[in-house]
């Protein structure tokens, strides 16, 4: 079964019905952009939900609102660091496991922990073999 999968995606990237580099995609067609965190930060493949939480306060005379969900994966904190800094061409020191990244306008951010760092929590505590957990927040305009 394996080797005819593997002669018809042949057959299909040399009569170029599939690009060659992805025999699983239609020549001529761009990749599928993984899903983004706000409309600004990609997804991490394999991160799971963990919660959401809501925190507001005052800064300056002024009423801050923020909200935010913490994501976890069994991933290493260095790779996903790299993930996001790579993305970003954000200099970090090989094997950094904590990153803030922000949006332009500032109002949005990701942060990446490793699970037994500080970070906010919303009472709901990473599945059994998290090693980095993500907040993704986004403050009210």
């Amino acid at each position: 079964m394996k080797a005819r999968r593997l002669l018809l995606a042949g057959l299909a990237v040399a009569l170029g019905a599939c690009d060659e580099g992805d025999p699983h995609r239609v020549a001529g067609t761009t990749p599928a952009e993984p899903p983004k965190w706000l409309s600004e930060f990609p997804s991490y493949e394999g991160a799971s939900k963990v919660c959401s939480g809501h925190v507001t306060g005052s800064a300056q005379g002024r009423r801050l609102e923020i909200a935010f969900s913490t994501y976890a994966t069994p991933d290493h904190p260095a790779a996903v660091v790299a993930f996001y800094a790579a993305g970003r061409d954000i200099e970090v020191k090989p094997g950094a496991a904590t990153l803030s990244v922000a949006s332009a306008d500032g109002r949005r951010h990701v942060s990446i922990h490793p699970v037994d760092d500080s970070y906010p929590d919303c009472g709901v505590k990473p599945p059994k073999g998290t090693q980095t957990v993500f907040i993704v927040s986004e403050a009210a305009p």
